[in-house]
């Protein structure tokens, strides 16, 4: 503190013992100031502040990956098998095969042949240049005094003529392709059958037939009595002279000689898919003798295919274990097979729900029709069989099939009569046992 002014008036006016007072007194008031000062004064400012450091960085938090999907879709893309598409200068018919080189396997068409189906013939089938749905190529057939139809088959070249395949080539899909729909395009002319098609029960069939791979090498064309019927009911009164996208999936409505009975779904899973079993199939319109004789009728087809539609997620269908197996009963015997139906949703699921099974079984399923299910949820219930006591000893197929209520077909124009199931190409939940009956 500068107190030297206020010393210097003290001391001018007093003698010399009194400035010596004095002079210990102002010592001892300056000494207090500076004390009392250091006191108040604040540190000086620091010209470069520590800065408080930034907290470490905290890694987000890391979300376990989910667990593989042990059985994954494939894109439809790259499990469709083309056919036909007919866009080759050259039809691929039997004679086509032939000219091939010995020993090459190959897909052909042929016309469905009239003998032995009513009163038919003759038939042709020509490539119909610039007649596609596309503006492409288009196979034509044209049939007198029946409706016309058409095969698709699989051979091998013998050089000058062709034979059966008797290993996996003999299949319509090559191995390890996922398949379960097969479809097609046609179209008639205007007229065609559009009288009856609101009412008809049905008015084409596409007619399958499969082979199991455990009975290789052996002719691939049938075995088991897989031999199957999708019944349709094409409406003409709609579709008029335009294309109908035909696509039927894994569920049958006939299985050859077993009538009054409703094939299950995926009826060959025992020994491998539905359609990738698939050897050859033909298309035709039916009944054979409800068109006038002496008329001549054409259908047009284009895109012949194998496609495949994912089913999953959705609700599935369990029955007393594995898909399939096979339950060994004897006559007078109650069979009960639980069956639990479970929705993988995050919705509510409402559908009908039938058993297939032979009426020789007798089955009593004690859940069936209507059936909403919760998401995330399931039902449970039992498929009981008896067995007629006049049944001799055999194996059949004993399924359960739920339809979802929201179904959006391919195309409208195409439906399916005979059974509750849905659109010819729905989307379904089944699964079966074998009974075996000693």
């Amino acid at each position: 503190m500068k107190l030297i002014p206020i010393a210097l008036i003290l001391l001018s006016t007093v003698g010399a013992d009194e400035r010596a007072a004095r002079i210990k007194l102002i010592r001892s008031i300056a000494a207090a100031l500076t004390e009392y000062a250091d006191a108040l004064a604040l540190p000086p400012a620091d010209p470069d502040p520590p800065v408080d450091p930034e907290p470490p960085p905290v890694d987000p938090p890391v979300e376990p990956e989910p667990e593989p999907d042990p059985d994954p879709p494939a894109p439809p893309s790259a499990n469709a098998v083309v056919l036909f598409d007919f866009e080759d200068s050259v039809l691929h018919d039997a004679k086509w095969l032939w000219s091939q080189p010995r020993g090459t396997a190959g897909h052909f068409v042929a016309p469905r042949s009239g003998t032995g189906k009513g009163k038919g013939g003759p038939d042709t089938m020509s490539l119909a240049i610039g007649q596609g749905r596309n503006g492409g190529n288009a196979l034509l057939l044209e049939h007198t005094d029946r409706p016309p139809g058409f095969w698709v088959l699989r051979g091998e070249s013998t050089g000058g003529s062709h034979g059966n395949l008797s290993d996996e080539r003999g299949y319509l899909a090559p191995r390890g392709k996922r398949v379960n729909r097969i479809e097609f395009w046609v179209r008639f002319d205007i007229g065609y059958r559009s009288a009856s098609a609101a009412t008809d029960s049905e008015n084409m069939h596409v007619g399958t037939y499969h082979f199991d791979p455990a009975k290789l090498p052996g002719i691939a064309k049938e075995s088991d009595n897989w031999h199957f019927y999708h019944q349709l009911t094409l409406r003409h009164d709609k579709a008029l002279a335009g294309w109908i996208h035909v696509v039927v999936n894994d569920v049958p409505t006939h299985q050859r000689s077993l009538s009054k009975i409703a094939p299950t779904k995926n009826p060959t899973a025992w020994a491998g898919d539905y359609v990738s079993l698939l050897t050859r199939f033909y298309v035709e319109g039916v009944p054979y003798t409800a068109l006038p004789l002496g008329g001549k009728y054409r259908m047009w087809v284009d895109d012949i295919k194998l496609s495949y539609a994912d089913e999953r997620p959705g609700v599935s269908v369990e029955m007393g274990g594995d898909t399939a197996r096979t339950l060994t009963m004897a006559k007078g015997e109650t069979l009960s097979v639980p069956v639990t139906i479970v929705n993988e949703s995050s919705s509510a699921v409402s559908g009908k729900l039938s058993h297939r099974v032979p009426y020789w079984l007798q089955p009593k399923l004690s859940k069936s029709g209507p059936l909403t299910i919760a998401p995330g949820s399931s039902v449970s219930m039992s498929l009981d069989l008896q067995p007629q006591d006049n049944l001799r000893p055999g194996v059949w197929n004993a399924g359960v099939l739920f339809v979802p209520d929201v179904q959006s077909p391919v195309d409208p124009n195409v439906e399916t009569r005979k059974w509750p199931q849905g659109p010819p190409d729905a989307v379904t939940a089944g699964n079966h046992v074998r009974i075996s009956v000693k």
